[in-house]
């Protein structure tokens, strides 16, 4: 039974839930709920009220409600555009790529600006990718940009090139106030990826001005909520705990799974050099979130923070990936062995090819060797590696070394700014 009918179905049974879950929706009476589900083709005036009604209604059945219901939408209105939004954030991709060629495939310029960037945003999650998948992603971007492209182009092994979102979101341009902060988001975190901190604010003030503009409360709060995670993680990197902490008053606007999983990682990881249990506690909290949202990067992203809080304590590492040729994976492995003081540990590092590292991943890799070697130089070469990303936090770890290797505290303060 289709949500509209199932809603009926209800309503018509029990006249006083109607207007109890309308209002409790904000709403003055059960009026627009009764003109949704009567007409075929009508659209609730605010989807955060829809949202908040069939919740209410559904309870534990809501996706999977609202999924039988996005497969009914008119890609051309609004209501499609905004479950581009939920289907993202519940990782319903099947759901979310039916409905992103719907709307690529529409009349309406407006919703394919949104499918173009939903889809941009989707590859940015790809980790593995088959030669079937590669095809596929072709396909899709001569769509999205009107451009053939060659494989070589777009991929690197199995995953996307770090530069090709940065590349393809400069390849849209979109009109409306919510794809506008959108896109500006994801290229903030096309630098946050590279960790060039720096680059990032610039984006953010024009971000932030177009937010105001936009009017939906439910995308409104949606990039509120995107804008506030990047800010945290910016805010992480650059040492600023307090505003990340402070951010926890918030942590009620956050609607998703997916979004709790994140800011759960981030606050965790600001605890990781003051209190072993506290990082723990919050990163399995995350971790939780990042399972009960089937997000496979999400739990990829959060199994490494605790390696590294693993290691970093000299525990056993519950995650570690031998096998991974991801560049974290394979430092955080070496890691683990240069804790057991063994010496293929070093190895590791001195086998990696330092020209496919960015200046982040070599303040890890030169922390790394220092602790392997104590060779105070390797040490000297992470400051400068994370002073030119505007790494402030996770530099912590290298002036604590250089500290035991009695460098004077007023150089180390010094190097801390």
């Amino acid at each position: 039974m289709s949500l509209k009918a199932k809603l009926k179905e209800i309503c018509s049974q029990d006249k006083g839930l109607a207007l109890k879950i309308c209002v409790n929706a904000g709403l003055a009476n059960a009026t627009p709920l009764y003109k949704f589900y009567k007409n075929p083709d009508k659209e609730m005036e605010s989807f955060k009220v829809l949202l908040s009604i069939v919740r209410a209604v559904f309870e534990s059945k809501e996706v999977s409600m609202m999924d039988s219901y996005i497969s009914t939408l008119d890609p051309k209105k609004r209501t499609a555009r905004y479950c581009l939004e939920y289907t993202n954030m519940n990782n319903m991709t099947e759901t979310k790529m039916s409905l992103i060629h719907k709307m690529l495939k529409c009349t309406n310029v407006e919703s394919k600006e949104w499918a173009k960037l939903y889809y941009i945003n989707h590859l940015s999650t790809y980790t593995a990718l088959n030669e079937d998948d590669k095809l596929q992603v072709l396909t899709t971007l001569k769509e999205v940009t009107g451009e053939e492209y060659e494989v070589n182009e777009i991929f690197e092994g199995n995953s996307i090139l770090p530069a090709t979102i940065e590349f393809l979101l400069d390849e849209v341009h979109p009109k409306s106030d919510e794809m506008k902060v959108f896109k500006g988001i994801e290229k903030m975190y096309c630098y946050y990826d590279v960790k060039n901190i720096s680059a990032i604010e610039g984006f953010k003030k024009s971000v932030n001005v177009t937010l105001l503009k936009v009017t939906d409360e439910f995308m409104r709060d949606v990039l509120y909520c995107k804008l506030s995670l990047i800010s945290m993680g910016i805010a992480l990197h650059t040492n600023d705990i307090t505003k990340i902490r402070k951010n926890y008053e918030n942590i009620d606007r956050f609607q998703f799974d997916l979004d709790k999983a994140k800011y759960n990682l981030m606050l965790g990881n600001s605890y990781m050099f003051e209190s072993y249990d506290k990082s723990y506690e919050l990163l399995c909290k995350a971790l939780k979130y990042a399972y009960d949202s089937e997000c496979e990067f999400r739990i990829t992203d959060t199994k490494r923070s605790i390696n590294f809080l693993q290691n970093y304590y000299n525990k056993t590492s519950l995650y570690i990936d031998s096998n991974s040729s991801a560049i974290s994976d394979i430092h955080e492995y070496a890691f683990s062995l240069i804790r057991k003081n063994n010496p293929e540990g070093l190895r590791i590092l001195e086998n990696m090819d330092l020209e496919k590292l960015t200046d982040h991943n070599k303040g890890f890799h030169f922390f790394l060797k220092g602790l392997a070697t104590n060779n105070i130089e390797h040490f000297w070469t992470s400051i400068k590696s994370f002073n030119k990303t505007n790494e402030k936090y996770y530099k912590t770890i290298t002036l604590i070394e250089l500290k035991k290797l009695g460098i004077e505290n007023h150089i180390l303060d010094v190097m801390a700014v």
